[in-house]
C-alpha cells in the first residue's frame, strides 16, 4: 500500500511538472505586443535580435515583401505604368533616330544589294565544289606531269540584271559589278583556288613568268581594260558607222585575215584598196581588244566603250569577244543590255595534293 500510494503521489507530480512546464513554454511564445500564441515556424524565421534593420523588420520579414503584401494592387500599376513609360520613350527614340537602338541593323540582307549577290554568288559556288568532290571522291586522277590547278576542277557563272530601263552599261552600274567580282578576284586565297596559267612570257624582256590566275570572262576586262587608245577607237567606230556596208567587207574577209583561211579565193575577189582597208582595221581593233584584261580603272569614256562593243558584235570574227556579255536585244541601235554575266573557273588539282579525294580534304580545312 505504501508502494502504491507513493507510485501515485509519483505519477501526480510528473503531469505537475509537464503541465507547468507547458505553460511556462506557452508564455514564452506568447507576442509581446499582442500576447498571443505565435506560430512555430514564424519564430523559427525571426529576427535573433528582434530589432529592424534596413532590409527587414524586428519579425526578419522582408520590408518589400511586406510592402506589396498590403498593398498588392498598387504595386501591380505601378510597375505596369513604369513598362508603359519605357516602351513610349523607347518607340520614340527609334522614331527619331530611324534605326534600332538595341541592336546594330548590320545582318539586314537585301536581294538587290551587290554585297547580298555576292555573298548567294559565294556560297553557292562553295556548296558546288563541295558538292562535286563528294559524288566524284572514288574518281582519282593522279597528279602524273601536270601542274597545280593547272586543270578546270569547277565553273561558276554570275548574273546580272538590270534594275532600271537604262541597262547594265552605265557609270553607277559596272561599279557595283565590279565591287562584287572583287569580292572574289580580290580575296587573299583566292590564287591558291583559282585556274593558273603556266609557260607566261614577258613579251619586253622574254623572260618566263610565275604562274597567274586564269583572268574571268566578264565584261568588266572590257571597260577596266589596262589601256584603251580612244583615238584609234573612235576612228573604227567612224569607219562602221558612216559606211554600213563596211561591216559586210570586213566579215567577207575575215577568214583570210583572222584565221589564215580561203586566202586565195577570197583575196582575189576584192580590190587591193579594199584589203588594205580591211587590214588597217584589224590592226587597229586588235590593238584595242589585246589590252582587256581588266587592270585598269574605269574608262571614262563608257558611252564610246559601249559603242565599240556593238560594232564588235557584228562582226563574226570579234563577236566571240563581246558576245558573252550581251543580252539578245542589244545592238547598234539599242545599246543597253539588261542582263550580262560572268564566268570564273576554279582549278584543281590543289597545292600538296595527288588526286581528287586529298583536295576535297584541303578544302575543307
Amino acid at each position: 500500500m505504501a508502494s502504491s500510494s507513493l507510485k501515485d503521489k509519483d505519477e501526480g507530480n510528473y503531469v505537475d511538472d509537464v503541465e507547468n512546464f507547458d505553460e511556462e513554454e506557452e508564455e514564452e511564445n506568447l507576442d509581446p505586443v499582442e500576447q498571443k500564441p505565435r506560430n512555430r515556424s514564424f519564430i523559427a524565421r525571426a529576427s535573433t535580435t528582434g530589432k529592424s534593420t534596413f532590409f527587414s523588420d524586428q519579425h526578419g520579414n522582408l520590408k518589400f515583401v511586406n510592402v506589396i503584401v498590403r498593398h498588392p494592387i498598387c504595386i501591380f500599376f505601378t510597375f505596369f505604368a513604369i513598362c508603359i513609360f519605357c516602351t513610349l520613350v523607347l518607340s520614340r527614340l527609334v522614331r527619331r533616330e530611324g534605326q534600332n537602338p538595341i541592336t546594330e541593323d548590320t545582318n539586314a540582307y537585301d536581294i538587290y544589294d551587290a554585297r547580298s549577290i555576292a555573298y548567294d554568288s559565294l556560297r553557292i559556288a562553295k556548296e558546288d565544289v563541295e558538292d562535286f568532290y563528294e559524288t566524284n571522291s572514288r574518281r582519282l586522277r593522279k597528279l602524273e606531269g601536270q601542274q597545280v590547278q593547272e586543270d578546270v576542277g569547277d565553273r561558276m557563272i554570275w548574273i546580272y540584271k538590270a534594275k532600271t530601263e537604262d541597262g547594265l552599261f552605265t557609270n553607277e552600274a559596272i561599279p557595283i559589278m565590279r565591287a562584287a567580282e572583287a569580292t572574289i578576284l580580290e580575296h587573299e586565297d583566292y590564287e591558291k583556288y583559282c585556274v593558273l596559267e603556266y609557260d607566261l612570257v614577258d613579251e619586253t624582256t622574254g623572260e618566263t613568268l610565275p604562274p597567274q590566275c586564269e583572268k574571268p570572262l566578264s565584261v568588266m576586262n572590257i571597260y577596266y581594260a589596262s589601256e584603251w587608245n580612244s583615238t584609234v577607237a573612235a576612228e573604227v567606230i567612224s569607219e562602221f558607222k558612216t559606211n554600213p556596208s563596211s561591216v559586210d567587207l570586213y566579215n567577207r574577209l575575215a577568214p583570210c585575215l583572222d584565221f589564215s583561211l580561203f586566202c586565195d579565193e577570197i583575196l582575189g575577189t576584192v580590190s587591193a584598196n579594199a584589203t588594205a582597208w580591211a587590214e588597217d582595221m584589224k590592226v587597229k581593233i586588235d590593238s584595242i581588244i589585246e589590252n582587256w584584261d581588266g587592270k585598269g580603272d574605269l574608262n571614262p569614256n563608257v558611252e564610246q566603250v559601249t559603242e565599240f562593243i556593238a560594232y564588235m558584235n557584228l562582226l563574226f570574227s570579234k563577236s566571240f569577244n563581246v558576245v558573252f556579255y550581251l543580252d539578245s536585244e542589244f545592238s547598234v541601235d539599242n545599246q543597253k543590255s539588261m542582263f550580262s554575266r560572268s564566268f570564273f573557273s576554279w582549278g584543281q588539282l590543289l597545292e600538296g595534293t595527288d588526286d581528287e579525294d586529298e583536295s576535297e580534304e584541303q578544302l575543307k580545312e
